[in-house]
């Protein structure tokens, strides 16, 4: 699957939509569905997809608007309705049964503005079918995940189990960590404050729970990696990416050429790729709490590449309403994690550097701030040598 080609797609699906809210069943299959099925998932139209397919359900057989082929067996149903429509419960409890009465693993209900997916659970003894994703058109591109899990590649090579398998398991850390924030909170400030003391106890307790709302964020918005050939993709969109980027990244820099003592203190902050925008703009990162002070920041970008990417010599550390900032701080993407205790780090002219071998994630991930040493930063192969 292609993510340039759903991306497109959505671009343009979104387009038609707006312009024919109305759509009929008919049109939305042909204008909307179909392209899906063939140039985002990669069924072919003529030899993959068979249209009202069979199923015998008691005495009075039913049709499956779609069904995607493999060897001469379905392997997935896609049901379709109108995008003048809304998906009913009754209309998913009908695909279920497809899938049930034919043994088929996976399932599409969509209108063309809301997509459903399903999946059959084999490990019990009674099979079932649960939806592992609820998502609308403009929610398809950053939910590649879900889409690809019934590609033609995933589910021939069998790589759909294991993607979806991920998925759930994501979802179940989510509503498990939702559920005990606040006991995870309790047992941080209790570790914290018996190595410092009580004083901390709400600064603590304020990071915690924010801690756990970042270790959520990045299971939603985290993506999938789902065979070497699509990390190899994305690794050289990163670097596509890198190449094009401008403003105070005053370009590469090898870790052996940095200079500084071995215990000199270096701080890694977490962001998403979005916030790659706050360090071109400001030569600076925001908005943090620090208790030390770094002589030096790692930025490690947790989506899509999962590795420490830049580098920075510190020059001051301010309070955030002080730091004169290229865009009103509302404007940015952290905004909602702003306050006034905040504060801004800002580095040294010339001192913001991408890295020319970056540190990659293997296990370990700084979901907020850590401290580690020049040393280690300068020998480390991956995030966990860094501890």
């Amino acid at each position: 699957m292609d993510k340039d080609e759903l991306g497109e797609y959505v671009e343009r699906s979104i387009s038609l939509a707006e312009e024919s809210p109305q759509m009929d069943e008919a049109n939305t299959k042909k204008r909307l569905v179909e392209p899906f099925v063939e140039d985002v998932l990669g069924w072919d139209g003529f030899s993959d997809v068979e249209l009202e397919y069979s199923v015998q359900m008691g005495r009075n057989p039913k049709k499956v608007d779609y069904a995607l082929i493999l060897e001469d067996t379905p392997v997935v149903f896609v049901e379709a309705k109108g995008l003048d429509e809304s998906l009913s419960e009754a209309e998913e409890k009908q695909l279920r049964s497809y899938m049930r009465q034919v043994g088929v693993d996976w399932g599409v209900l969509t209108n063309g503005e809301r997509f459903k997916f399903l999946k059959r659970e084999k490990g019990t003894t009674k099979p079932s079918e649960i939806a592992f994703g609820d998502l609308r058109l403009d929610e398809l591109t950053r939910n590649e995940d879900v889409v690809r899990t019934v590609s033609k590649e995933s589910v021939e090579s069998g790589e759909a189990e294991r993607i979806a398998g991920e998925i759930q398991r994501k979802k179940e850390a989510v509503s498990s960590l939702r559920e005990k924030k606040d006991i995870i909170a309790e047992e941080v400030v209790s570790v914290v404050t018996d190595h410092v003391d009580g004083s901390v106890a709400p600064v603590a307790e304020t990071e915690a729970k924010e801690f756990v709302d970042r270790v959520v964020e990045e299971l939603e918005n985290g993506e999938v990696i789902t065979s070497e050939r699509e990390k190899a993709k994305q690794d050289e969109d990163i670097t596509e990416r890198a190449s094009d980027e401008e403003g105070a990244v005053s370009g590469s820099l090898s870790r052996n050429e940095i200079d500084g003592d071995d215990d000199a203190k270096v701080a890694i902050f977490p962001t998403k790729e979005s916030g790659i925008e706050f360090l071109r703009e400001n030569n600076a990162w925001g908005f943090v709490r620090v208790g030390d002070e770094p002589e030096y920041v790692g930025m490690y970008v947790a989506s899509p590449e999962q590795q420490i990417r830049f580098f920075a010599k510190v020059d001051e550390i301010i309070p955030a309403n002080e730091a004169n900032l290229a865009k009103p701080t509302e404007e940015y993407t952290d905004k909602a994690k702003f306050d006034p205790d905040k504060k801004v780090i800002k580095f040294k002219q010339g001192g913001l550097y991408q890295i020319e071998k970056p540190i990659k994630y293997d296990g370990y991930t700084p979901q907020s701030l850590v401290y580690t040493s020049l040393k280690k930063f300068k020998e480390a192969d991956s995030t966990s040598d860094l501890r």
